[in-house]
């Protein structure tokens, strides 16, 4: 971000002659500023100590500014200062003639200056033109001894006396931002999710794997999620529906994410912060009524017969207005059906290794905090 100051310096053309080695300073300089009355005006940079003017070896530090004509500029006005002085609007930056107030000219910058500024815009004034120096570091520039850097405003117009500086343009240094990136992924089987949640997927793996691919749908971020489930299933022969509700915190502002993949056998509802996201499709025209708490039948053999098989795939892109920065609530309805012979039909000396349930999940939020 680059933020902009426009002040102006008037040089007082009483000054006939400077001396060498005056310390002078927005504490301990004598207030020349019109209208001033002695009280401090807002600071380029605050609690700058004073500056000396130390001669032949400050010149000697002196680099060489390159001028553009400024024709957008019309009038002098603007804040008075006395050369070999400088006034509490501008501590830290000191002009002074060469010999008399006809000559060239040097400006002494606190270093501290450039500690906030990228650069500022001196202009001189000529006659009745006007004359801009970018004032900005170079590469390898020297400072002075005391902690300064000098530069070397010449006249540039017919000779003409310099007779009024101008300081505009100040822009603030672009500082690099410290940005910290965090990865979130959620999936099943992770600590977060687990609680009391149940795994045992040794009978089904090969199983579902062969259905749900599940080394390679189901990775968070390197993290492989696997199937869950509160309990073996306690009846076979009845089904089994649980709410699995797990919390994720979200650091900083979300930038991106991945689509979530998800699968269960044998049907699920998907919830984000309360919204509504995604459901199997032999639950679809069922999903309000079981939000409600109403009773549903869930038991058409040819709703669940291949249903578990399906690995559901929801994009980045319906779900990423649903997290937030900091908590996040993920609630999946999953429902296991009764079991049932390969045609569909219920039968009723199902066991829990005949009839598995198991829930499969995985994504990845990616967010940052700028420092």
């Amino acid at each position: 971000m680059k933020k902009i100051i426009t002040l102006a310096i008037i040089l007082t053309l009483a000054v006939a002659s400077l001396i060498t080695g005056i310390t002078v300073g927005a504490t301990n300089a004598k207030d020349t500023t019109a209208g001033n009355g002695g009280s401090n005006k807002a600071a380029v940079v605050n609690n700058l100590s004073s500056i000396v003017w130390k001669g032949e070896s400050d010149k000697a530090a002196a680099v060489n500014i390159i001028e553009v004509k400024n024709d957008t500029r019309k009038n002098a006005s603007g804040v008075k200062i006395t050369s070999n002085a400088h006034s509490a609007d501008f501590p830290g930056i000191y002009f002074i003639w060469d010999s008399k107030q006809k000559d060239n000219g040097y400006l002494k910058v606190d270093g501290s200056v450039f500690d906030k500024y990228q650069s500022f815009v001196l202009t001189s004034k000529e006659s009745n033109t006007y004359w801009d120096f970018k004032i900005e570091l170079t590469n390898g520039q020297s400072m002075t001894e005391d902690g300064c850097y000098v530069f070397f405003i010449p006249k540039v117009y017919n000779n003409k006396n310099i007779n009024m500086v101008f300081i505009s343009e100040f822009t603030e240094k672009y500082v690099e931002p410290i940005i910290e990136r965090f990865v979130t992924p959620i999936y099943s089987g992770d600590e977060a999710f687990m609680g009391n949640a149940y795994v045992n997927i040794e009978n089904y793996a090969s199983v579902w794997d062969s259905a749900w691919n599940i080394t390679e749908n189901f990775v968070a971020d390197g993290n492989q999620a696997i199937p869950v489930w509160y309990q073996p299933v306690a009846d076979p022969n009845v089904g089994d529906l649980h709410i699995f509700s797990l919390k994720y915190f979200i650091e900083g502002t979300i930038t991106g994410g991945t689509d979530l993949k998800i699968a269960c056998d044998n049907g699920f509802i998907l919830l984000i912060n309360g919204n509504f996201i995604a459901s199997s499709d032999n639950i679809a025209d069922k999903v309000d009524a079981i939000l409600n708490g109403e009773e549903v039948d869930l038991y058409n053999p040819e709703d669940w017969v291949d249903s578990w098989k399906t690995v559901y795939t929801v994009a980045w892109e319906d779900i990423q207005d649903f997290f937030v920065s900091g908590e996040n609530l993920i609630q999946i309805v999953a429902y296991n059906t009764p079991d049932h012979d390969a045609f569909g039909k219920f039968i009723h000396d199902g066991t829990p290794e005949s009839n598995p349930a198991g829930l499969i999940f995985a994504c990845v939020v990616y967010s940052e905090k700028t420092y």
